[in-house]
């Protein structure tokens, strides 16, 4: 839906990550910033922020059997 992006500022310190990608939505260029925790082996607890709407959406990623 966004179309291919380049991750920016990556970091990791310790069991936690943040990344930032830009986007461009309806004609509109924009910074979405991500970070997230490994809890356990086989889950993320991730959230996105995107300041030019207000809005964090957060989910939970786990990996399939």
């Amino acid at each position: 839906m966004l179309g291919k992006s380049v991750i920016e500022d990556g970091k990791i310190e310790g069991d936690q990550f943040s990344f930032t990608i830009g986007v461009k939505f309806e004609d509109q260029e924009m910074k979405l910033n991500y970070k997230g925790k490994v809890t356990g082996q086989d889950e993320l607890r991730m959230s996105v922020e995107i300041p030019m709407m207000g809005q964090t959406i957060e989910w939970i990623a786990k990996r399939a059997s």
